[in-house]
């Protein structure tokens, strides 16, 4: 569901279980803008572009309101919410994964490592296709995004840390 929807969602399904990963929305802007070329670029002129100011202002306007959306389900209804760091996901998948599955009350948590390390030598063993060898930032910077006061209230609320590299592989 889209974020800004979530108390909506949850009215619809009180006993909703929501678990929400948090990101640097610095990345998470660059790939919205990623994902509008990729669906727009057969349609629109050669050489033209998703990326340039006016775009990347209008992804940042339209994605603010979900940062804001993630905080305040996070305060109105801990109950529902578990919160997990996509840095955290990333950088020890099979604790984040099993500290997620005893916070859930999950059966298997005991066997978290061995499910999140088979998964991922699957992935990595062809399963996915790679990630590209560069990335690009559409003119966005940490600093730019971070400075909507939106984004620096999720940051803030998270304690998300920048992600100055894509991470696009997990480390675990």
């Amino acid at each position: 569901t889209d974020n800004d929807c979530l108390s909506d969602f949850v009215d619809v399904f009180p006993e909703a279980v929501i678990v929400q990963i948090h990101r640097d929305p610095f990345r998470a802007v660059t790939s919205s803008c990623r994902i509008q070329q990729v669906i727009n670029e057969p349609h629109i002129a050669a050489g033209a572009r998703c990326g340039d100011a006016e775009y990347l202002a209008h992804v940042i306007t339209k994605t603010a309101p979900q940062a804001e959306a993630l905080v305040h389900m996070s305060q109105s209804r801990p109950d529902l919410v578990t919160n997990v760091r996509y840095a955290d996901l990333m950088a020890d998948p099979a604790a984040t994964i099993g500290a997620l599955e005893k916070r859930l009350e999950l059966p298997g948590c005991d066997d978290a490592p061995r499910r999140v390390a088979g998964f991922l030598d699957r992935q990595r063993s062809g399963g996915r296709a790679a990630p590209p060898a560069a990335y690009d930032n559409y003119g966005a910077t940490p600093a730019l995004v971070h400075s909507e006061p939106a984004f620096a209230r999720y940051i803030a609320a998270f304690e998300i840390p920048t992600e100055h590299e894509r991470v696009s592989t997990p480390r675990g």
